[in-house]
């Protein structure tokens, strides 16, 4: 089986001074803003977006390496979110990572004498800063910002799945206070730079259009292309990498979704009302809502744009054939 490398802020697999030429303008702007930045001055927040694999946690590790060996005024502080639950956690990192003994409060007084004592800046690289909104209150938020709003206060660059009314919502702390920067998708032109091996291009197309296209998705197809050329055999080691993911996924639905999606897996096309009616054998009343609750989800589409005898198809075409495989419905 093809492992599934998950970046984590501890992963040390790659070299990271030849690292994969994605998301390059995002990471030379960062560095660059991190450089020029005036140690006296308020620093800008910013909030890196992308999808789960879309190479966030990666980026943070690459602008760490970068920063300790070219900026000699800048201390770069690492921190996966899903280890803090307060606002004071921040800080508990920052002074650890500096080695300071602490006789403030919450530290943040030691670490701005710290940064004035050597002319030195710390830069905040927080990862999955979902994990810290989530945790705590917007007074913990207003907090947060307000001491990042001091003059020379520690720079923020954080990552985030996806915007959420932490930084949208008017009444938020956060509110209009990132400058945002949005991953993109990897083009096709990408992945031709990022592997440099001679993979055959149908081969990769072929199982390049099942996966999101993020970097995770490339190292993947990567690993499976290396041990196989024979498709059949590519397509099964892609859905066995995902097999826990799906089982788990397809497990937390209720019941009446569970028989939803097994019976729409048995239809490349597609299945209209009355088709998943006949399927099912159950009345429109039992089945509508359950097919709105999983339209709104994005669980599934609907593929025709006239509401009578509209189509519904799962969306995720990989976790349509694992359920094919593994949960359809015999009919």
């Amino acid at each position: 089986m093809t492992d599934i490398y998950y970046q984590t802020l501890s992963f040390h697999g790659n070299d990271l001074e030849d690292a994969m030429p994605v998301n390059e303008e995002i990471f030379s702007s960062l560095f660059n803003y991190i450089v020029k930045e005036e140690q006296d001055k308020t620093a800008q927040p910013h909030l890196i977006v992308g999808e789960s694999g879309s190479g966030k946690t990666y980026l943070l590790k690459r602008l760490q390496d970068k920063v300790e060996k070219e900026t000699p005024m800048v201390f770069p502080v690492l921190i996966d979110a899903k280890a803090l639950f307060s606002t004071e956690d921040i800080w508990s990192h920052c002074v650890r990572q500096l080695e300071l003994t602490v006789s403030s409060a919450d530290g943040f007084d030691d670490i701005m004498l710290w940064q004035k004592t050597h002319a030195r800046r710390v830069v905040l690289l927080i990862d999955n800063i979902q994990y810290y909104f989530n945790r705590t209150d917007n007074a913990a938020h207003y907090n947060l910002r307000g001491k990042l709003n001091k003059p020379g206060a520690p720079v923020l660059i954080a990552a985030i799945n996806e915007v959420s009314a932490f930084v949208t919502d008017y009444k938020a702390a956060f509110f209009d206070g990132f400058k945002t920067l949005y991953i993109r998708p990897i083009s096709t032109d990408e992945t031709v730079i990022a592997f440099k091996q001679s993979f055959d291009k149908n081969n990769f197309d072929f199982l390049w259009k099942y996966v999101p296209k993020t970097i995770r998705s490339l190292r993947i197809i990567s690993g499976i292309l290396k041990e196989s050329s024979d498709m059949d055999t590519a397509l099964t080691k892609l859905i066995d990498c995902f097999y826990p993911y799906y089982q788990n996924k397809y497990d937390s639905y209720p019941l009446q979704i569970q028989r939803l999606l097994s019976v729409l897996a048995t239809s490349d096309e597609g299945m209209s009302l009355r088709d998943i009616r006949e399927k099912t054998k159950q009345d429109n009343g039992k089945i509508s809502p359950y097919l709105k609750i999983m339209t709104d989800q994005k669980l599934i589409e609907r593929i025709s744009k006239t509401q009578r005898g509209a189509k519904y198809k799962i969306g995720d075409s990989l976790f349509s054939l694992w359920l094919k495989r593994n949960a359809s419905i015999i009919l």
